[in-house]
């Protein structure tokens, strides 16, 4: 157990989920108010989601219980048949997410988004 891991990565969103439909669906889980950013990446072509989402936890702690948590679950309000899946991050950490998120100078990309969970 690592107690610096605490980003995972949320995979097989279906690709019109929006930000807000994200956090909703964040916030109607167990992982409401235990995590303080999330960065869901977009292409800029069709102006969907890419499919996956990072997801940073207060502590290593929560970040577990969001793995277990998040893991086999469906968009309910979506037509998709897509099961999430979750694993460690590529990048660790709020700071590490807020640089990825800087637009590119000369992209025309909008900053991605930064969202608390609601407190429970």
């Amino acid at each position: 157990r690592n107690p610096k891991i605490t980003t995972l990565m949320l995979r097989n969103i279906p690709n019109k989920v929006k930000l807000e439909h994200l956090h909703r669906f964040l916030n109607d889980t167990e992982a409401r108010g235990t995590f303080d950013i999330v960065h869901m990446p977009i292409d800029f072509k069709s102006g969907h989601n890419r499919g996956y989402a990072f997801v940073n936890f207060f502590t290593n702690e929560l970040f577990l219980k969001g793995l277990a948590e998040l893991k086999g679950l469906r968009f309910a309000t979506m037509s998709s048949q897509k099961v999430t899946d979750v694993s460690v991050a590529h990048v660790q950490g709020k700071r590490a997410i807020e640089q990825i998120q800087q637009p590119r100078p000369g992209s025309g990309a909008p900053k991605a988004s930064q969202g608390r969970g609601k407190r429970k």
